[in-house]
């Protein structure tokens, strides 16, 4: 009984990663997954950073000088490792 109930989920198993696993696909998951390649997660925060800098310039009346004390000020409240691996432009 025990063998009867393991193969069957074992075939149970098997369709459903059949219809639900993209890496079913074979060679072609993988030239698709190849293709897409990821942002690091310091490049995403360089972009957020981009915006929260474009998006205070257009909402909020601050001059220059204001302006880089504020993005001061949030630079050195990040952390240590985070600041260094920042590509920050002067």
């Amino acid at each position: 009984h025990t063998a009867i109930v393991f193969t069957r989920y074992m075939l149970l198993s098997v369709e459903n990663r059949k219809y639900a696993d993209d890496r079913t696909l074979g060679q072609m998951f993988y030239l698709l997954v190849d293709e897409m390649a990821d942002i690091s997660w310091i490049q995403a925060i360089h972009m957020l950073m981009e915006v929260f800098i474009t998006t205070i310039k257009d909402k909020l009346s601050l001059t220059s000088k204001q302006l880089d004390q504020l993005l001061e000020a949030f630079i050195m409240a990040l952390p240590e490792n985070l600041v260094e691996h920042l590509p920050i432009s002067a």
